[in-house]
């Protein structure tokens, strides 16, 4: 961890995680118009990480680590009624 730089952690966060939120926040007007469904993409690895698989390139966790953001944020709002 100690090698990565905060903007390089900023900048993963920003593609994996923040653009799923703005993609799904500019869809949600549409879907509530004409219904419809959000289908997220990520990486059944970022459960591995994140239930303690430590053999992993330390490039991984960062890159991982958003995109458990991505799968906790499709399961969230899979919660309520967009």
């Amino acid at each position: 961890m100690e090698q990565f730089a905060p903007h390089d952690w900023d900048a993963m966060v920003a593609t994996n995680l923040t653009g799923t939120f703005l993609c799904t926040r500019a869809a949600v007007p549409h879907l509530r118009e004409r219904g419809g469904v959000i289908i997220n993409m990520s990486s059944s690895m970022a459960s591995r990480i994140a239930a303690g698989d430590t053999n992993r390139a330390p490039d991984r966790v960062r890159r991982f680590g958003a995109r458990s953001g991505v799968i906790a944020h499709t399961d969230r709002i899979s919660m309520f009624d967009v």
